[in-house]
């Protein structure tokens, strides 16, 4: 195992796993954002059923309100937001929020030792690492799969941990349940060199030092003779 490796492994940083999107979405407490698609269901007319996105301000446009801050709150106060600002009209309206789709401005960055350095946007909202570092063409051949480096800002401050993609096929304990990480929004992905790729280019420039010093020798040494000659 790379040394980089050694640390937190794979399910043992659940802070870092990321947000399961997925349950957020279904139980009301995914944060809305700029691009996100929402479908909006109100009962008592109708009429007020449409599919809207959320504009870069963080509103929506909404049948007889117009427009209705709902950026950076969950499903749930969303659905209160709008149902306050309807109850104006109505009363106690039922209103349903759901995620049609989110924004593709969720970027994660990757560099390294991979494929293709790239910045990519997140296609789906559950993204493991193994997919993002997928997307960018996968881990060469001078790459370290057992030091594989995630950082990611938490509180103001970024955290780095280590990460083996080893163990997820043969994990040191196979009877513990290991957990894939997965990414968030910001994201930086960096995969490690192997230290067998460093030892190779090392010894590999040395033995070019030693042949450029040979031939140097040779040429200090072919010169004497040719000054003997004359």
């Amino acid at each position: 195992m790379s040394p980089y490796a050694q640390g937190p492994t794979l399910g043992e940083n659940p802070e870092l796993l990321g947000p399961d999107l997925d349950a957020e979405i279904r139980i009301g407490q995914f944060y809305l954002g700029p691009g996100d698609v929402l479908g909006v269901e109100v009962y008592e007319d109708p009429r007020l059923n449409r599919v809207t996105p959320v504009r870069p301000d963080g509103t929506v446009r909404l049948f007889l309100l117009g427009d209705v801050q709902v950026g950076g709150m969950t499903l749930r106060g969303a659905e209160q937001a709008i149902a306050t600002a309807y109850n104006r009209l109505y009363v106690e309206p039922s209103v349903i929020l759901e995620v049609q789709s989110w924004s593709s401005e969720r970027k994660v960055t990757v560099l390294g030792h991979v494929t293709r350095p790239s910045v990519l946007t997140m296609t789906t909202p559950r993204t493991t690492l193994l997919e993002i570092v997928a997307q960018a063409g996968g881990v060469l051949p001078s790459g370290d799969r057992t030091g594989i480096l995630l950082a990611r800002r938490v509180d103001g401050e970024i955290q780095v941990r280590p990460y083996d993609m080893e163990l997820l096929f043969a994990p040191d304990d196979p009877t513990v349940r290991t957990e894939y990480p997965y990414v968030q929004p910001g994201d930086v992905v960096y995969v490690l060199r192997t230290w067998q790729d460093e030892y190779d280019s090392v010894m590999a420039s040395l033995v070019q030092t030693l042949r450029a010093t040979q031939f140097l020798e040779r040429v200090i040494t072919g010169a004497d003779q040719v000054v003997t000659v004359l």
